[in-house]
């Protein structure tokens, strides 16, 4: 039986143990298994024992750990309680230790992948596949399970045999979800590991047990709501719980403070300033108010540091702050900063700036106290670092290549000389011309004009002089020519220039008797010369300045282009057409010529032409002698590659033209969208829905293809059928319309020519399920049922596309939802308890489809209750009433009165069973009496009040009553003859008549009866007949007509109604049950 207990303190607790539960929750089950780095790859859902801890021996220190999961929803516990808290209990077998171990700390984690199981999750993955879905082996924190713990906990105790229990408890457990763990261990030394009985060990109650606290309370309300307060200021907080239905109830919380402390009584004590939290938990059901909290009062100046040493070039942050009595900084006090020497920053309060070095102060004061409070902060102030060097010597404009001084002096940034260079650290000399010797002090002039001597060091310091170069001893004489290669047609420009022993150039005009030419050319001397020639061949021109000659030697070619040849495949093809695929390539070759017709190759500009085509990327060469056309883009219009060469004074310009037409088919595409409109490869869709269709062919450049080639073929993966679809998709407008369920695949392929059955192709699986419902279905176990029995009821929905499938439904029975219908753990599956007797319509409606079922409820045969009515409550003795019954079953059915059910009565009176339920009382005794109807287990009482008469005094005295009174009429008679002698003898007027009057009253007063309620007759008995009184009035209305032995009649109608009339009454009284 289940193990739920009321803990009498607002918390239930239900037990859960695999197999040791209740049989029709299936046994409820806890799932554990643990992850062993010592067997990564292997799943350990099936033993007998779990392992926590760590391993010693050829495994040392290698890590196990216990993971484990709950499905709460296995037990229907309330669905409006929430969870309190939970812990786990592990029954402990044995431990195994080595190296001092003698204490372990276990933490609990809660498990965030989902990918975890009990059968397949190894210490690698956390499926079957070694590389299952885990962050890391063996769970990465943070990524696999929560990095913080929900509990943990020192186990010092390392004795067997015995339960150890864990608080597993956390936040977004709910009454029904599904919840996993995770149990790390760890020793304090050495390896300690621990094994636990598992849920899979054949001792029952050693199996873990998890105990999962649920409550009635839902929240937690806190006030105030984010209250304010200073740190001198408690603040005391209240709460209120609240439970399902929202009514207020009174349970135990913890408090905790952020900050400061509160007590149990919920008196917050701040003591830092800033935003701190609140809580109050029952259980893991927890509220929370953030108070903030402002400083208190000031009362203390405070300055930190308060010494220093720094050198000139630092400055000293001095952090003074006024405090309140828990040391929180109190803003918006007045603090006033004085130095000795130096200054304060003028932005940064505190922030102190030396100059002069030495012993410096500064003084810091608060006068907000009440009394002023100063600090004095010694500041030890030294010299600063190198700073710069200054740089003297090299006066005036220096010849290139002779030597020259240099002297430095080292200084601070306040211009203070340093006088020991060491402090500088390794000085480097740069210059931007030139070179500079250490070991000299000298500085070697290179190049003409101003060039930067630079000295830096380690320190930082650096320094730089500018210095005068000017030209040195000449070396050679420089002849440029525009051009040592020229044509015949063309003309040559010298320019010439003097260059010093440094290379340093020096522009220089050469007069005509400075020049030496070839007699068949003509030299201008000028800045710079012309030279002008007659013929081809290598020409020498020679020129003398200061005592140095250089010559200058120019060749002369060929005359200029005529125009250009454009080759392909060794044939001149200029302004050709060719045609080619776009898997094809062209190569052309470019060539000049003179107006001699001499050839020559040339580098030219390719670019390419067309009509949409731009890029000129398909031309592998856009510069020189050839270029390759490699094309992409094929296309009726055709592309024309053009060479153009610039000689200077004409642009030449050739072309060809090509027609590229597509290549072999290489892309099969096809791009399928739903009825969302959103492309996938894969899709899970209802048979009410459809998938169209798009595709793209392409060569190998990505060129378009038709796709009327492609061939459309569907797979049923379930059967691999295959189907040819093509003619349907483009009847259809390529709209593919699901129908059946199962696994479809649909292909797009189309031939190739790339090498032997080369055939491309594209794939989109499809996944088809039912869709909804329009023809809903109930097949009934049974359509009569005896009330507080269930009908079961199957209902199966039918889509548009003829699929059958389980189908959940809404129920009514006639304008409202019925509500004595329960579904079943299975979809479409429902149990009706048939419970009000007679005909039911039930109805059942899932979207536009609905349906009906008529069942038929018939009453139980055990009476549960009965209803007595009786004719009188006050009758005189002798006289008769009626007692009816009615009897109804437990659901408050009328049931027929069991032909075993009795009438009795008190008081010796007769009880006559009439039927239908109506007993007919006759009374004797007088007084008080008790009628008692009994039908089964079933007794109900009456009382009947019976008035006494003369004849019921006899009646119930017997023989000896009726002696009596006959004595007492015979003295009477004798008294009565003496009188009646008497009066005769005195009254002669005496009349028989009044002797017949005497008598005609005592004959009325003996034959009073009591009234009797009329029994309604049988229908199959006959009543005797009696003579009654003849009435004169209208009988046709009577199909039938009867009279009982005393005296009453009973007439039945043509609508089958019965009516009765007691003797001597006038009018008929309708006979009801």
């Amino acid at each position: 039986s289940p193990n739920h207990a009321d803990n009498a303190d607002m918390t239930y607790t239900y037990t859960f143990q695999t197999g040791n539960e209740v049989a029709q929750f299936g046994h409820t089950n806890i799932r554990e298994t643990f992850l062993s780095e010592a067997a990564p790859d292997t799943n350990f859902g099936d033993q007998s024992f779990v392992e926590l801890g760590t391993y010693s021996g050829i495994n040392a220190r290698l890590e196990t750990r216990i993971t484990f999961g709950l499905d709460n929803g296995q037990v229907p516990l309330p669905s409006h309680s929430s969870i309190h808290s939970a812990s786990l209990g592990l029954y402990l077998d044995s431990w195994e230790s080595s190296g001092g171990a003698n204490q372990m700390t276990f933490s609990v984690h809660r498990l965030l992948n989902s990918q975890w199981s009990q059968s397949s999750s190894t210490w690698n993955g956390s499926s079957s596949v070694s590389s299952g879905a885990w962050g890391a082996p063996g769970l990465l924190a943070g990524v696999d399970y929560e990095a913080t713990p929900i509990s943990s906990f020192v186990e010092t105790n390392l004795t067997d045999n015995r339960w150890i229990w864990f608080d597993i408890g956390v936040n977004g457990m709910l009454i029904d979800n599904d919840n996993t763990w995770v149990i790390l261990a760890t020793p304090n030394r050495g390896t300690l590991l621990a094994n636990f009985y598992s849920s899979e060990n054949p001792s029952e109650s050693l199996r873990p047990i998890i105990l999962l606290n649920h409550t009635n309370v839902t929240s937690i309300n806190l006030s105030p709501s984010s209250p304010t307060t200073d740190a001198d200021t408690p603040v005391t907080f209240s709460y209120t719980a609240l439970d399902h239905l929202l009514a207020s109830v009174n349970v135990p919380v913890e408090w905790t403070a952020s900050n400061g402390t509160i007590s149990q009584t919920g008196v917050f004590t701040p003591y830092s300033s800033g935003q701190h939290t609140i809580s109050a938990c029952f259980g893991i059901i927890c509220s929370s108010q953030v108070v903030t909290v402002t400083p208190g009062a000031p009362i203390l100046l405070v300055a930190t540091p308060e010494t220093a040493t720094i050198t000139a070039d630092e400055h000293l942050q001095i952090n003074a702050h006024v405090i309140d009595q828990n040391g929180n900084i109190v803003p918006g006090q007045s603090i006033t900063y004085v130095p000795s020497n130096g200054s304060m920053d003028s932005s940064t309060e505190g922030l102190f700036h030396p100059y002069a070095s030495g012993a410096q102060t500064v003084q810091i004061s608060w006068l907000g106290g009440s009394s002023p409070q100063q600090i004095t902060v010694l500041i030890e102030v030294e010299t600063g670092i190198p700073a710069n060097f200054v740089l003297t010597g090299c006066q005036g404009t220096v010849p290139a290549g002779v030597f020259c001084d240099i002297t430095n002096t080292l200084h601070d940034q306040f211009g203070n000389e340093i006088t020991d260079l060491s402090e500088a650290g390794v000085l480097t000399w740069t210059t931007d011309n030139g070179n500079y010797s250490e070991s000299t002090g000298q500085y070697f002039p290179d190049h003409v004009g101003q060039w930067y001597l630079n000295l830096s060091s380690t320190s930082g310091a650096q320094g730089s002089i500018l210095i005068d170069v000017g030209h040195g001893q000449i070396a050679s004489l420089e002849l440029a020519a525009s051009s040592l290669s020229i044509t015949a047609d063309e003309q040559v420009w010298i320019n010439t220039t003097r260059i010093d022993v440094r290379g340093n150039r020096l522009p220089v005009l050469l007069q005509q008797d400075d020049w030496e030419s070839p007699q068949d050319s003509q030299l201008t001397p000028g800045q710079p010369a012309v030279w002008t020639p007659t013929s081809r061949g290598s020409k020498v021109i020679k020129a003398t300045y200061e005592t140095v000659t250089s010559n200058l030697t120019i060749s002369v070619q060929e005359g200029a282009i005529v125009s250009l040849l454009l080759i392909v495949n060794d044939n001149v093809s200029t302004w050709n057409n060719f045609d080619i695929t776009a898997d094809e390539i062209l190569d052309v070759n470019v060539k000049a010529y003179d107006q001699k017709d001499n050839r020559w190759i040339i580098s030219a500009n390719w670019s390419l032409t067309h009509s949409t085509w731009t890029s000129q990327a398909v031309l592998e060469q856009l510069t020189g002698d050839e270029t390759t056309f490699v094309p992409y883009l094929a296309s009726p219009d055709q592309y024309t590659i053009t060479a153009s060469y610039d000689d200077g004074t004409i642009l030449h310009v050739v072309s060809i033209n090509i027609t590229v037409s597509q290549g072999d088919l290489s892309s099969v595409t096809i791009t399928a969208s739903g009825p969302d409109g959103l492309s996938a490869d894969e899709f899970n869709i209802t048979s009410d829905d459809y998938i169209d269709f798009t595709s793209a062919l392409t060569d190998f450049d990505t060129n378009p293809i038709d796709s009327n080639i492609l061939e459309w073929t569907i797979t049923n993966l379930d059967t691999n059928e295959v189907l040819n679809i093509t003619d349907e998709l483009v009847q259809n407008n390529m709209r593919w319309e699901a129908s059946k369920t199962g696994n479809w695949s649909i292909t797009a392929s189309a031939v190739c020519n790339s090498y032997v059955n080369c055939i491309i192709d594209d794939t989109v699986t499809i996944t088809v399920v039912h869709g909804i419902a329009v023809v809903v279905e109930a097949e009934l176990d049974t359509s009569l049922q005896t009330a507080g029995e269930d009908i079961f009821i199957t209902i199966t929905g039918t889509d548009a596309d003829g699929n059958s499938f389980a189908q959940d439904v809404d129920w009514f029975e006639g304008e409202f939802a019925l509500e004595n219908i329960t579904s079943g753990a299975v979809q479409g599956t429902y149990s009706y308890l048939a419970t009000s007797a007679g005909p039911h319509t039930l109805r059942f409606e899932a979207g536009s489809a609905s349906g009906s079922v008529d069942v038929t409820v018939e009453a139980q045969r055990i009476v549960d209750s009965l209803v007595v009515e009786l004719s009188a409550t006050s009758v005189d003795q002798l006289e008769n009433f009626t007692v009816t019954v009615k009897a109804f079953d437990m659901y408050l059915n009328p049931i027929e009165v069991p032909p075993s059910a009795e009438v009795q009565s008190t008081g010796r009176a007769d009880v006559l069973n009439q039927g239908q339920g109506i007993w007919n009382v006759i009374t004797l005794d007088e007084g008080t009496q008790t009628i008692t109807v009994t039908a089964g287990k079933v007794t109900e009482e009456r009382t009947v009040e019976v008035v006494g008469n003369i004849g019921g005094f006899f009646k119930a005295g017997g023989p000896l009553y009726y002696v009596g009174a006959g004595l007492l009429g015979i003295v009477g008679v004798v008294i009565l003859g003496l009188l009646f002698v008497a009066l005769r003898n005195r009254d002669s007027d005496y009349d028989d008549d009044d002797d017949d009057e005497y008598d005609d009253e005592d004959d009325d007063y003996s034959s009073s009866s009591a009234t009797v309620t009329p029994t309604r007759p049988e229908p199959e008995a006959e009543p005797e007949a009696k003579s009654i009184p003849q009435i004169d009035e209208d009988t046709s209305w009577q199909v039938d007509h009867r009279v009982d032995e005393d005296g009453t009649e009973w007439a039945e109608d043509e609508n089958g109604t019965w009516w009765y009339r007691q003797e001597g009454d006038a009018e008929w009284g309708e006979w009801t049950d």
